[in-house]
């Protein structure tokens, strides 16, 4: 039996590092306010913006989880891309990777992945193992993971290039 109900308890899972890294960045600041010497302000600062840090990021990975479950799984090795889904799948390496859009399929948004030979594989956002893509996008060089959580949050028709090999 659980005294948390349901609802209560989706919303703690979803903001789970977020709730984490709060109390961590609260912490560090409140030291940092009363350290005495220069070692100990030292280490309390690079603690506070080490966990300010993580704080951000973690608001982000909350922006890109999607909420609601699709089909399919995503299985992530090393940085090898694989989607298996109902209908369609594929695997994709990242070292290859040419080109990754935002689109809108069946009136649920999705990556499609694009290799440097024109192979391509769509993936839902809210399929299984998605959020480990935001991992994955974040070290392409020059990518932006504002313009990809915007472009998410707006769900637009118009499919939206967020990044392209130079």
């Amino acid at each position: 039996m659980s005294f948390i109900r349901p609802e209560v308890s989706g919303i703690i899972w979803k903001y789970r590092e977020p709730i984490i890294w709060v109390p961590v960045m609260l912490s560090s600041l409140w030291m940092l306010m009363n350290a005495r010497g220069f070692l100990m302000i030292a280490l309390c600062a690079v603690l506070y913006a080490v966990s300010t840090a993580f704080l951000l990021v973690s608001v982000q990975r909350v922006r890109f989880r999607q909420a609601t479950a699709s089909a399919g799984v995503v299985v992530i090795d090393e940085r090898r891309v694989g989607y298996f889904g109902p209908v369609t799948g594929g695997s994709l390496e990242m070292d290859e990777l040419g080109e990754l859009e935002l689109i809108m399929a069946d009136n649920e948004p999705q990556w499609r992945l694009t290799d440097k030979t024109g192979q391509c594989i769509t993936v839902p956002t809210a399929a299984k193992g998605a959020d480990g893509l935001f991992d994955l996008f974040t070290a392409l060089p020059g990518f932006s993971m504002d313009a990809a959580l915007r472009a998410l949050e707006a769900r637009s028709e118009v499919d939206v290039s967020l990044w392209k090999t130079q």
